[in-house]
């Protein structure tokens, strides 16, 4: 018989967490999940922001594409550098409107009730269908022959005669307003048939809209009794160009709060010209516009005026450009508390979590005004 004194196995001791073990574990992970929320949520506004920012650059620079390529070119009308001797056949309506070529730039100060384009001096309304011009900003209005856009005389036409015969017809189409033009003058008419099988462009009065001034009663060209007459009989090779109008301004279309850069422009449409609004981007809280003014005619501006106080148009220069842009979105705790100047005009702090930036371009003028 086997001896009974063997020693029993001794249970393993078993014990728990403490209830401070607990707690200290819970408020560690607590620390270190709000730890990391706080940082996802700091990286996620923090790209939202960028991302924001970066379509606000963005904006700008496609903007001021737009308005520099554009003033670039103002009053450009063909070779012919002398104002009087451009003949513009167009029936108007109104001076200052989009369709009068009287002047290759125009400006607008600080829309108000009375507001005027100068230097025509008309009201800023005279486009007035579908427009609402947001107060306290600029406007500007450019005009110019789009060289993109020329086809070339393959006859000599006849002074009389409402047939322009051209090597090609382009993309010029019907109701279109275009300028026939050498290096001494130029005619602006609206084109009331484009008829490409025959390489024929057509100018008849008392057709489309606005359609052609009757000349021999408006400007009675001597030596020239038609009412489709031109103020010469110009030679193979003169050029027929587009006639590119266009007013920039800014607008608060849906009231949002984020107002919208806008293009009005003359464009056919039918067999007419009508005017036609683009909007361009949102995000502009200010546009403000000033012309450098050439006292001394050496090509650099001896004073930067708004378009009220200009005092010599055909002495501009150089056109300067200051647009305030905003993100769309709000973001953060931080609030925009900072008081801007834009282009000389004060924009007061407006108090939103919108993130912003002031954006300036100085704009050399290459055809005289």
């Amino acid at each position: 018989m086997r001896a009974t004194n063997e020693i029993p196995l001794r249970q393993s001791a078993e014990r728990g967490f403490t209830i401070v073990e607990i707690l200290t574990a819970l408020v560690i992970g607590s620390l270190l999940t709000m730890g990391a929320i706080t940082i996802m949520v700091n990286s996620k506004d923090t790209y939202e922001v960028q991302d924001d920012l970066a379509r606000l650059q963005e904006n700008a620079r496609f903007a001021m594409d737009l308005l520099i390529k554009d003033i670039r070119m103002a009053g450009y009308f063909g070779c012919s550098a002398n104002n009087g001797d451009i003949w513009d056949h167009i029936n108007n309506g109104a001076p200052g409107n989009l369709f009068d070529s009287a002047a290759g730039i125009e400006g607008m100060n600080n829309y108000h009730a009375s507001a005027t384009w100068e230097p025509s001096g008309v009201d800023a309304d005279v486009d007035a269908a579908g427009i609402t011009f947001l107060p306290g900003n600029d406007g500007l209005t450019i005009r110019y022959l789009d060289p993109g856009s020329a086809v070339e005389l393959d006859d000599a036409m006849p002074r009389p005669s409402a047939e322009m015969k051209v090597a090609s017809v382009g993309n010029l189409v019907d109701g279109q307003i275009v300028a026939i033009t050498d290096c001494a003058s130029a005619d602006i008419v609206q084109l009331t048939a484009v008829q490409s099988g025959s390489l024929h462009l057509q100018h008849n009065s008392g057709t489309g809209t606005p359609g052609n001034v009757n000349a021999n009663v408006e400007f009675n060209f001597s030596g020239c009794n038609a009412p489709n007459c031109l103020s010469k009989a110009y030679d193979e090779g003169a050029q027929i160009m587009s006639l590119k109008a266009v007013r920039y301004y800014l607008s608060d279309d849906d009231g949002d709060g984020s107002p919208t850069l806008h293009r009005l422009m003359v464009a056919p449409s039918g067999g007419n010209s009508v005017t036609q609004t683009q909007a361009l981007i949102d995000g502009i809280d200010s546009l403000q516009i000033t012309f450098g003014e050439d006292s001394t005619g050496d090509g650099v501006p001896d004073a930067y005026n708004d378009a009220d106080n200009v005092t010599n148009w055909s002495a501009i220069s150089t056109v300067k450009i200051g647009m305030l842009l905003h993100t769309v979105d709000q973001y953060g705790r931080q609030q925009d508390t900072t008081v801007r100047y834009v282009n000389g005009e004060e924009f007061p702090a407006q108090n939103d979590n919108r993130r912003r930036r002031l954006f300036t371009s100085t704009v050399a003028l290459r055809n005289p005004q």
